[in-house]
């Protein structure tokens, strides 16, 4: 599996962090987590309250030609994706590779968590992904 469902630790804390991250610059973001869980595919589902189901999956990448980038995809029940960065990204072949698989793990968790719902009993090789996308919440 590609996509980490757990809370992000923080690298430092917040009131630190808030005094070096972006200057003040509005829009500007610096994640505050370490260098390995920003390399992570970090996922969360939301919108289980408004029925408008969807999958946030954030990551920086860090492809020699193309630099250091944060991107924020949204992956919505009919599988259409809109993705962000803050700046040009580029991907190396593994990296296509992630992306492509984080989506598709975000397009089953939504289908397990709406079969969750309807009271359906899940293969056990289901079940992890299942509780950990239900735990979240909007």
């Amino acid at each position: 599996m590609i996509l980490e469902w757990g809370a992000v630790p923080r690298a430092v804390p917040p009131d630190e962090h808030q005094a070096y991250s972006g200057g003040g610059i509005p829009g500007a973001y610096a994640p505050n987590m370490d260098d390995e869980w920003k390399l992570k595919w970090k996922a969360k589902l939301l919108g289980q309250k408004s029925d408008k189901l969807r999958v946030e999956i954030r990551k920086s990448t860090d492809v020699s030609h193309a630099g250091s980038v944060q991107l924020v995809l949204v992956v919505f029940e009919d599988q259409s994706v809109v993705m962000s960065a803050n700046g040009r990204a580029g991907f190396d072949r593994t990296g296509w590779w992630e992306l492509t698989t984080a989506v598709s793990e975000a397009v089953s968790a939504m289908q397990l968590w709406r079969a969750r719902q309807r009271g359906e009993n899940l293969s056990p090789q289901y079940a992890d992904i299942a509780i950990v996308a239900g735990a979240s919440g909007e």
